[in-house]
């Protein structure tokens, strides 16, 4: 515990900074999928608004994926998780990322569903980056699991 009674992880305290959610602060690019560190299109080329809740407003539009993009993304996380796979590495610099980021993040999160920003910055971003860094360090799968459509 720091002086003021909050709790540190990694050198971050569990106290969440003072905001003003604006959903017009955030820029986003063209709705696009981001797979194994890269953004692809979209097959289908369709996105959808995400709203923030309390006023209504757009934030952004995100890409739809569909049936093809998520079999993508899929196969690209399984090939990612064997055993000696750069991804592994890139796991934990996302997780290093999202640490730093924490307040930005949680800004987003909140603005996308409502939830109250300390959760999202005490608690959301917090799990994120444990659930990372464990899949970082997991042994391979014996094989990508059959798929019932």
């Amino acid at each position: 515990l720091d002086q003021g009674g909050d709790q540190e992880h990694n050198g971050h305290s569990d106290r969440a900074p003072d905001i003003q959610l604006t959903p017009s602060l955030f820029q986003a690019h063209s709705p696009k999928c981001f797979i194994i560190n890269e953004w692809h299109d979209n097959i289908c080329k369709r996105s959808f608004p995400t709203i923030y809740p309390a006023t209504g407003e757009v934030i952004c539009q995100v890409a739809e994926a569909d049936k093809a993009d998520v079999d993508k993304a899929l196969k690209a996380a399984w090939e990612a998780l064997r055993f000696g796979s750069p991804c592994r590495l890139l796991l934990s610099r996302l997780a290093d990322a999202i640490e730093r980021d924490t307040a930005y993040l949680a800004e987003l999160e909140t603005l996308d569903n409502g939830k109250l920003y300390v959760v999202s910055y005490s608690v959301g971003m917090h799990m994120v980056v444990k659930c990372l860094r464990l899949s970082a360090r997991l042994p391979p799968a014996s094989g990508m699991p059959s798929r019932t459509t």
